[in-house]
């Protein structure tokens, strides 16, 4: 009987970053992944570092769904250390070739959605990682728009998408250096702005982008939002993003 392995499973907001910070929601990802299936495996292994690589196994279209159903594997090579038998303790020569390595399959459900494009993927230690994932279709962009002669417009980023703690992560950065407000474009007519009516040409939301004068944050500015998101009545805030920095001033993205 086959037994079930429980997986501890993340969300991530995946966008095509532009310059000056301008984010879109991904439109060429489907052509792109469809562009890597189309390479042998052998083309499709990147490293990952210098002991480590990762392909494309499979990447499978559901219609019905409109998810992408991924595998990945990896494998860590150039270590080769004894075996040993847990019953005598004797220890013998690993008979596996250094460029060989264990199979670490990695899953990932790629969703695509009129609002964004979501990642679900399990948290898989010796796997391929969100960042992996991320630096591996951005070789692959790079390689697509090099052979069709393209300038190279934008790259693909993650934002982790909080289950229930946003407030939590949000607390433990260092600094938010950029906090995007997604608003309903009814706000453009409405007694806040009192721009026009006239939002049929425009996309339906408008975003808010908060910025801090160097050196400061606007940590406390984005908890205020995020408490209105969720207050109960009218309210034009539709969903947040974050951009921040933690204590070892790694870049954290968040996205509620």
């Amino acid at each position: 009987m086959r037994k079930t392995k429980k997986r501890h499973v993340v969300f991530y907001c995946l966008y095509e970053l532009y310059i000056e910070n301008k984010r879109l929601i991904p439109s060429e990802l489907t052509g792109l992944i469809e562009y890597i299936k189309n390479h042998t495996k052998l083309k499709r292994r990147v490293s990952i570092n210098t002991e480590k690589f990762c392909l494309l196994e499979s990447a499978t279209f559901n219609k019905e769904e409109n998810v992408y159903e991924v595998i990945f594997k990896s494998a860590r090579h150039s270590f080769r250390p004894n075996l040993i038998n847990r019953k005598t303790v004797l220890e013998r020569v690993n008979p596996k070739d250094i460029d060989e390595g264990e199979i670490e399959k990695s899953h990932i459900i790629i969703k695509f959605e009129k609002k964004e494009v979501t990642i679900c993927k399990e948290k898989n230690h010796g796997g391929v990682s969100i960042n992996n994932f991320i630096d591996y279709i951005n070789t692959f962009h790079r390689k697509r728009m090099r052979e069709n002669d393209a300038e190279e417009q934008f790259h693909y980023k993650a934002e982790i998408v909080p289950k229930d703690d946003f407030l939590k992560l949000l607390g433990k950065l260092k600094r938010v250096s950029v906090a995007d407000i997604y608003l309903d474009k009814k706000i453009l007519g409405s007694h806040y702005l009192n721009l026009s009516d006239r939002a049929v040409g425009i996309r339906k939301e408008v975003v808010l982008s908060i910025r801090p004068v160097k050196g400061e944050s606007v940590k406390e500015f984005t908890v205020d939002a995020f408490n209105k998101l969720n207050s109960s009545g009218q309210n034009p805030i539709e969903r947040i993003s974050v951009q921040g920095k933690d204590d070892e001033n790694g870049d954290v993205f968040l996205n509620t």
